[in-house]
């Protein structure tokens, strides 16, 4: 009897002490979790704009768990120039939420090179890659990084795997990116990768929706993907919607689609919208 009171006494000790180390692990993620969502609108300008255009801003950000792997940054330039990124890092949880923290680390050492989308996203790489070689560990993020310019009336994008953002403008809706050889690997596979710098003229952009495969992914009860080509209709659809109730649309289109209440995967949208002024 004396072995069997110590050995339960051994147990409710353990299950005590695991129970401690359980909150404090949970108190960590929801703190964690907290700074990840603040991180997810700062520094977001409300538009920028010149003389003779005004580019407005938009998103929504829909984590499944306390940490998420997508991410977004709208970096201003200039007054009359702005950076776009939108990022997804493979999997979900503290791995995926460590792999954000890196790049959002990186992306302060590459901002001298926001004039250069392609040699914006090697930096990342090729950050990514050195500490994650070091680590020892295997991960990665997809990505895509556009340059908006005003001033030059160009948007310069390069693309990490990452699904391409769709436009609609005077040449219709589009999809951006949808080729392979505009693309460049996903983030940290390949040290040295190279990332090849496309361009538009901005006049054909009235509107752009960057989004992540959580987007793309969602599945009915058929088994069939949303993919582009629903999201591509959904956006002609209420192409004059303003450009919040387009992306809340959106997010309720995929959720209607899938006949589901949430998502199976991380969402991320951001969306901008530009207004042209009147020549007199």
């Amino acid at each position: 009897m004396t072995k069997l009171v110590v050995a339960q006494r051994e147990a409710t000790d353990l299950a005590h002490q695991l129970q401690t180390k359980n909150e404090v692990y949970e108190e960590e993620v929801h703190l964690a979790r907290e700074i990840q969502q603040a991180l997810a609108g700062e520094g977001f300008p409300n538009s920028i704009r010149n003389d003779h255009s005004r580019i407005g801003f938009g998103a929504r950000y829909v984590p499944i768990s306390g940490l998420a792997g997508d991410f977004f940054e709208v970096i201003q330039v200039r007054e009359d120039c702005v950076a776009v990124l939108i990022c997804d890092v493979m999997g979900h949880g503290v791995r995926s939420a460590l792999i954000v923290a890196m790049l959002r680390g990186l992306l302060e050492k590459q901002r001298a090179l926001v004039n250069d989308p392609g040699s914006f996203l090697q930096g990342l790489n090729d950050g990514l890659v050195s500490i994650l070689e070091r680590a020892g560990t295997t991960m990665f993020a997809t990505a895509f990084f556009g340059l908006a310019d005003l001033a030059t009336g160009a948007f310069k994008y390069a693309n990490a795997g990452h699904p391409g953002p769709i436009v609609t403008g005077k040449n219709g809706v589009r999809q951006l990116a949808t080729q392979r050889h505009e693309k460049g690997p996903g983030l940290g596979l390949l040290r040295g990768a190279i990332y090849p710098t496309r361009e538009i003229p901005f006049n054909e952009v009235e509107r752009m929706i960057l989004f992540t495969d959580g987007v793309l992914e969602a599945e009915n009860k058929k088994g069939e993907p949303f993919f582009e080509q629903r999201l591509m209709e959904n956006i002609t659809r209420n192409a004059s919607a303003p450009l919040d109730d387009l992306l809340d649309g959106i997010l309720s289109s995929v959720l209607e689609f899938s006949e589901a209440r949430h998502f199976d995967d991380d969402v991320c949208l951001l969306g901008f919208e530009v207004t042209r002024s009147m020549p007199s």
